[in-house]
């Protein structure tokens, strides 16, 4: 029939060796969650304290729009003393 007697295949082997390898060398980089912490903390808390609390979520969606546009024009202001000089 082809049934394995014994659970040596490579994938369930190789678990074996994952405790060892991440107590040693640390985690993958794929799996390190400082990014999204920063994310959350610059996309969410900064709105959230630049609102009054209260209906919260259209406030924070104003506030962000408004922050995209100056940047977007300082953007622009760099790109225009760039090409006066």
């Amino acid at each position: 029939l082809g049934v394995r007697e014994h659970l040596d295949i490579p994938k369930i082997h190789s678990l074996l060796h994952y405790v060892d390898s991440i107590t040693w060398f640390g985690t993958t980089d794929n799996y390190n969650t400082e990014m999204m912490e920063h994310f959350h903390i610059n996309f969410c808390k900064e709105r959230w304290y630049a609102s009054n609390h209260c209906n919260e979520m259209p406030q924070m969606i104003s506030w962000l729009i408004r922050r995209e546009k100056v940047k977007f024009l300082q953007y622009i202001d760099v790109l225009y003393l760039k090409s006066m000089s």
